[in-house]
């Protein structure tokens, strides 16, 4: 699998499979997504674009379609980058509302 299968690369939107084989943006997002990063070891991807500053986190297994895992809720604004750490344990994310959070995926997970 290749990341132009899960994720549209010109709308960086997470796409799924349909029934008739075709690719066509996940249920649950809101538009393109700004940012994606996919986890260092887990089958995770994050993205993010909306403007209410939400964080998808997307189990991305195989050939099965993406399924959202979580909503990430903390920013107030959209956000612009985003970045897994090398032991997979945190996600920066960094928001134009000019605030940058780490989220500790041990307790969220």
């Amino acid at each position: 699998m290749v990341l132009g299968d899960l994720v549209d690369v010109q709308g960086l939107r997470p796409r799924r499979r349909s029934s008739d084989g075709v690719w066509r943006p996940a249920p649950g997002t809101f538009g393109p997504a700004r940012t994606a990063a996919f986890h260092p070891e887990r089958p995770l991807l994050a993205t993010a674009g909306a403007h209410d500053g939400s964080v998808h986190l997307w189990r991305v297994e195989g050939t099965a379609p993406p399924s959202e895992v979580r909503t990430l809720h903390g920013h107030s604004a959209a956000v612009t980058a985003m970045d897994f750490t090398s032991d997979g344990r945190r996600l920066a994310t960094a928001s134009e509302d000019g605030t940058v959070r780490l989220w500790n995926l041990d307790e969220l997970l």
